[in-house]
């Protein structure tokens, strides 16, 4: 997932700050896509994770990203929020429950990941998971 990239090349901090401006982005397309309406506590609820968020990002943003890592943490958001979205309207359409839509999709998910992962390691960290040399303690969380 992007997210787990985000954490790759980013902070923690920035990590947390991407995770939570997953909330606020998913409510503005659904809003804007799907005419849905956010109650007055949900909108005072999502401003205030805003306000936070956007206090915080630009202290973090000062002390050690890089623009890569921005752009790596704003496209996690981005797809994250539309991946939680179109798994929303894939159970509405279906009338199928989380579970069953899991069930479904988890073997095209797990193809592409055996498809792009190497490709993926190789540019984001140099190497393979064919070429990591296991020890003890890397065992002992296996």
């Amino acid at each position: 997932s992007c997210l787990f990239t985000s954490l790759m090349v980013n902070s923690v901090a920035l990590y947390q700050i991407a995770k939570l401006g997953i909330i606020p982005f998913t409510c503005v397309v659904e809003s804007v896509w799907f005419g849905r309406v956010f109650t007055g506590p949900m909108r005072a609820a999502i401003a205030v994770t805003l306000l936070g968020v956007s206090l915080v990002t630009v202290a973090e943003l000062k002390l050690q990203s890089t623009i890569f890592g921005v752009v790596v943490a704003i496209a996690s958001i981005v797809s994250s929020s539309m991946q939680q979205i179109l798994c929303g309207w894939l159970q509405r359409k279906n009338n199928i429950a989380s579970g069953k839509l899991l069930g479904k999709v988890a073997p095209v998910q797990g193809i592409s990941m055996l498809a792009l992962s190497p490709l993926l390691d190789a540019l984001l960290v140099g190497g393979t998971v064919i070429e990591y040399e296991p020890n003890v303690p890397s065992m002992c969380f296996l």
